[in-house]
């Protein structure tokens, strides 16, 4: 009977093992946004002449895209920690899901996908006992717009923040990618939604309650059941993020290093772990993927 038991609990604490660690694998191949097209985590990946190819990360099947169909690849981050992640999570009405951020560092970076229609709340930074951490803030997400406000001790206690609303750019899929970075030692954020950068703002030092206890980014549905894909938190460190008056021109393609610079140019090719471009002053330059944290091509690439 002891022998049983012990077999059981060891079973179960295997079990749960596996699970923590694929819920905190971080993305390990290219992952392809594309017009009407799901997004794919690619390896393998090699553009021959007018076709994405790469072999399914998850599932080992083929896949391709048609480039003037790609918009976004987005690479693996190297350089920094995973803090939390969950593949897929449903959002029940009025029950908050909460992912633990630890440790907890001073820049930090999230991201997740949600469907369009979706209306959710999200506080990255609260404690234990549901009050904020520094420099927090509210974040709902509806159809069209996302809002914001600090957050302070209590409803009735806000940080001085300046409330804001902005309307969410248009993909070209039913669903809302967000990335925040959040850089609580500069008071500063930074906001992209579905790959374009959106709105930057300061957080000024508000309440923060004893940082004993840990710290989770929460999320919540407020009108109809949700789910969320690709929640991801990790360290950021705030010299990573590209200066948003920069912005090259449209006929160029991004290429967003894992350094913070953008540099535009033309994506030539894929293959062997590398991506040939031809940069805007002139030269020809291979990069290999891990310096290179997004490609967003330029929009004469789609037909």
């Amino acid at each position: 009977m002891c022998r049983a038991l012990l077999f059981i609990a060891l079973l179960s604490m295997a079990s749960s093992a596996r699970i923590r660690a694929e819920e905190d694998a971080p993305p390990d191949a290219v992952r392809v946004f594309a017009a009407g097209m799901a997004d794919k985590p690619l390896a393998g990946l090699v553009w021959d002449a007018d076709t994405l190819k790469g072999t399914h990360a998850e599932t080992g099947a083929d896949a391709e895209y048609p480039i003037e169909k790609v918009e976004v690849l987005r690479f693996p981050i190297v350089g920094e920690k995973l803090l939390a992640h969950k593949r897929r999570e449903v959002l029940k009405i009025r029950e908050p899901v909460r992912f633990q951020v630890a440790p907890l560092p001073d820049g930090l970076q999230f991201r997740f996908t949600i469907p369009m229609e979706a209306g959710l709340y999200f506080t990255p930074l609260v404690g234990p006992s549901g009050g904020p951490r520094r420099n927090t803030f509210r974040f709902w997400i509806g159809e069209e717009r996302i809002h914001a406000q600090g957050r302070g001790a209590g409803r009735s206690r806000m940080n001085s923040m300046e409330k804001w609303n902005i309307a969410i750019p248009r993909g070209t899929d039913r669903d809302i990618h967000v990335e925040l970075f959040i850089d609580r030692k500069g008071e500063t954020c930074h906001l992209r939604v579905n790959h374009q950068h959106v709105k930057t703002w300061r957080i000024p030092t508000s309440y923060e309650e004893n940082p004993e206890g840990g710290t989770w980014a929460v999320i919540r549905s407020g009108i109809d059941p949700q789910h969320i894909t690709g929640f991801t938190a990790m360290s950021w460190s705030s010299r990573r993020y590209p200066d948003p008056e920069k912005t090259p021109a449209g006929h160029w393609d991004h290429i967003w290093l894992q350094n913070g610079d953008l540099l535009p140019g033309t994506v030539l090719g894929i293959g062997d772990g590398k991506v040939r471009v031809r940069l805007e002053s002139g030269p020809e330059i291979p990069l290999p993927f891990e310096r290179i944290r997004e490609i967003r091509l330029a929009s004469d690439k789609k037909g």
